[in-house]
């Protein structure tokens, strides 16, 4: 954590406040997870809008195999976070 202040003259207030600087780094799982899960939507959103309940399915799993793949990629950067704080 930093310490950052700050001079407000015009109120006659000077501020210490905290910031906790995070990676701004997302990890490629969660990058290509929501691009699957994103392509799932479309796919399955394709399929009910022509009528074919094959297409829908395969978005139906692309959507969760993007979920869970950009879950998979947050748990790792909330591990990466916990072991970089000890």
């Amino acid at each position: 954590m930093s310490a950052v202040g700050g001079s407000f003259p015009e109120i006659g207030h000077t501020v210490r406040y905290d910031i906790e600087w995070r990676s701004l780094v997302v990890d490629k799982n969660e990058i290509s997870g929501g691009a699957k899960e994103l392509g799932g939507k479309i796919k399955e959103g394709v399929g009910k809008l022509v009528g074919n309940e094959r297409l829908q399915a395969e978005g139906a799993v692309d959507q969760a195999e993007g979920k869970t793949e950009k879950n998979y990629g947050k748990v790792k950067d909330a591990v990466k976070d916990q072991v970089g704080k000890h």
